[in-house]
């Protein structure tokens, strides 16, 4: 997968959504730069609000390919807490998932694939 950008989408339908520059317990890893950069221009020029967090207190599933200098990063949708929003709750359920932010991180996503 050598020149491939990987992202990895997590509770993207709820919260606030948020790309992560760092990442993992132990070995600590960060995003892609280049990624960052881009996606961050991407959400600026679709007026998409996109914050950045440092999560690296936990991993994620992007943390293994960071781990292997796969380029990649993660945009999550961040509980107030610092946490994947509604993830692992009893709104852990379709019907409180927010179709706009879905359609904006799809939107996003494409534009990312384009620009490549």
């Amino acid at each position: 997968i050598r020149g491939a950008f990987l992202v990895n989408l997590d509770s993207i339908g709820a919260g606030n959504l948020t790309l992560l520059t760092r990442e993992g317990m132990g070995n600590k890893r960060r995003a892609d730069r280049r990624m960052v950069r881009m996606l961050t221009s991407i959400a600026e020029s679709l007026h998409i609000d996109l914050g950045r967090a440092d999560y690296s207190w936990e991993t994620t599933d992007a943390t293994e390919a960071m781990q292997q200098n796969v380029r990649v990063s993660t945009i999550m949708g961040m509980s107030a807490d610092g946490v994947a929003a509604h993830s692992r709750t009893s709104l852990d359920e379709p019907e409180y998932l927010d179709d706009q932010q879905i359609a904006n991180v799809a939107d996003i996503i494409a534009e990312l694939i384009r620009r490549s």
